[in-house]
């Protein structure tokens, strides 16, 4: 093989595709955008509808304990399957939908509320789990050994999240905070059908 035609080959193998990078950034944004517009409110929320500080204190304890839980989940079944991308999108799909459940246990005036918004958020933070877990962990397959790069590509969520947040700022000022859930499902979404993109396997 001409030398000059197997050294492009070389770099064209140990570097995806220029598409699959910007699919990247893209990923990333949407991914903390949505957490940015989610997360940050998510607390005045459960202030409003008359959760006392402790109870959402205990909320997020819980969510978080089975978040940590849900990443090794996660992680065994992305090596077991080797298909990241179809499990990212899954577990993104039936976060968003759980959450969409938290206004609703004000609106059907369930009883014991505090028990049932520790169910949706325990059920919520396992399933967005694959998410965190995942994306870090293809990236940086990915990139092999061009892996110092991570920062050029993270940087945007970073981004995301900060214009995410200040929109919802100023949105969530003139509307009520029950938008908080729609918005979010919507931004999880976009991530979720562009992690479809992902290549079933690290590259």
């Amino acid at each position: 093989m001409n030398p000059t035609v197997q050294a492009e080959t070389l770099i064209s193998a140990s570097h995806p595709p220029r598409k699959t990078f910007f699919l990247l950034w893209v990923l990333f944004f949407f991914q903390f955008a949505a957490f940015g517009m989610y997360f940050i409110f998510l607390n005045v929320y459960y202030k409003g509808v008359g959760l006392s500080g402790t109870q959402i204190g205990l909320i997020s304890m819980a969510s978080g304990v089975v978040s940590m839980a849900g990443s090794f989940l996660w992680g065994y079944l992305s090596d077991r399957t080797g298909k990241p991308s179809i499990l990212i999108a899954a577990g993104s799909i039936a976060g968003l939908l759980f959450i969409l459940l938290i206004p609703l246990v004000k609106l059907a005036g369930l009883p014991n509320p505090l028990l049932w918004y520790i169910l949706i958020g325990c059920l919520g933070a396992l399933m967005t789990a694959s998410s965190g877990t995942l994306l870090d962990s293809t990236c940086l397959a990915m990139l092999g050994e061009h892996s110092a790069d991570y920062g050029r590509y993270r940087v945007w969520g970073s981004i995301g999240y900060i214009v995410a947040t200040l929109f919802a700022g100023f949105l969530f000022d003139r509307v009520s905070l029950v938008w908080i859930f729609p918005s979010y499902a919507l931004l999880l979404l976009i991530f979720a059908l562009a992690a479809l993109r992902l290549p079933r396997r690290a590259i």
